[in-house]
């Protein structure tokens, strides 16, 4: 189990898909009681096999976002990229035309403020998707 701020994420691993769900189930089961005893209300985004929060079957999404970071249950990146590009291409339009008439020192200091940590916030999880591919 990760927790950060309010985000809890239950991580279950195993050598197959059947032992996989017996521990996915009661690892859940015994988390939402845990909540439920604590007056705790959870997000219900888990994976795709059958789980049960209570007696309510949960859905499965094909992309969650975890921390920030766009997870496809492909584990690819491809929709994180796209939200990367959809976020830092306002400021590129900014960069486009304040850079005639700011110095370099403070377009520096502009990049990193507002492009770089867009660009490596969680790289060492998306970033290495295709190592020979260029974004």
């Amino acid at each position: 189990m990760y927790t950060y701020a309010d985000d809890t994420t239950l991580t279950i691993t195993a050598p197959d898909l059947k032992t996989l769900k017996k521990h996915a189930q009661t690892d859940l089961t015994n988390f939402v009681n845990y909540l439920h005893d604590n007056n705790l209300v959870p997000n219900r985004d888990y994976p795709d096999v059958d789980l049960y929060f209570n007696e309510t079957k949960l859905k499965h999404d094909a992309v969650t976002k975890l921390l920030g970071v766009f997870i496809q249950n492909t584990l690819k990146f491809h929709q994180n990229t796209t939200q990367v590009i959809k976020k830092l291409q306002p400021h590129m339009h900014t960069f486009k035309y304040i850079n005639k008439i700011l110095p370099t020192p403070t377009m520096k200091q502009l990049y990193y403020s507002f492009i770089y940590p867009q660009l490596i916030y969680a790289i060492t999880i998306w970033g290495h998707e295709k190592s020979n591919k260029e974004y």
